[in-house]
């Protein structure tokens, strides 16, 4: 539906990093190895119908058949088959059981830093005030627990930093 944002996907470090063939291909000879082809023009986003683009893709699937796509199938993942071992951590996670060290590593590394998927943006302010609302009263997961003394320190701490650094950044002087 969005070709900016499809195609985007294929530069972000953090969609690279998810061990898809095409990133893992791109990852591996460079981008200057593949071209994007335009193969067919539907008009403007919001004048098409999602159905009639996942018709074209599928036709162009069909016709060119190619090797990085592993669904057949547009719009669906029907037809992919994860590995084993992704099978395996699905269904423990699924179970509840605790991840192990190792896999609970390789998760944070794949998903810190430049490789964050949320790298580098922001949550509009009407997200930010849904995300508010949310966790006021009964629904703040805080609510009615007792605070140790260091939680109360560390968020002392905090407050006074995120003050300096506002202050700081109107270029006011501290109180």
């Amino acid at each position: 539906m969005d070709l900016r944002k499809r195609l985007s996907t294929y530069y972000f470090p953090s969609r690279l990093a998810d061990s898809r063939y095409i990133s893992n291909s791109l990852l591996k000879y460079g981008h200057s190895c593949f071209s994007v082809v335009i193969l067919h023009v539907l008009g403007k986003t919001d004048s098409c119908k999602k159905i009639d683009l996942i018709s074209k893709e599928q036709e162009y699937i069909n016709l060119y058949k190619p090797v990085l796509n592993l669904n057949p199938t547009a719009g669906s993942s029907m037809g992919f088959k994860h590995s084993e071992e992704s099978k395996r951590l699905m269904s423990e996670f699924r179970k509840g059981k605790p991840l192990s060290e190792n896999t609970k590593k390789r998760l944070s590394a794949l998903f810190s830093g430049e490789l964050n998927p949320f790298w580098s943006k922001r949550h509009s302010p009407e997200t930010l005030a849904k995300m508010s609302k949310s966790k006021v009263g009964e629904l703040n997961p805080m609510f009615n627990k007792e605070k140790s003394k260091e939680f109360i320190a560390y968020m002392s701490r905090d407050r006074r930093v995120l003050i300096t650094l506002c202050l700081e950044k109107l270029s006011l002087k501290k109180p």
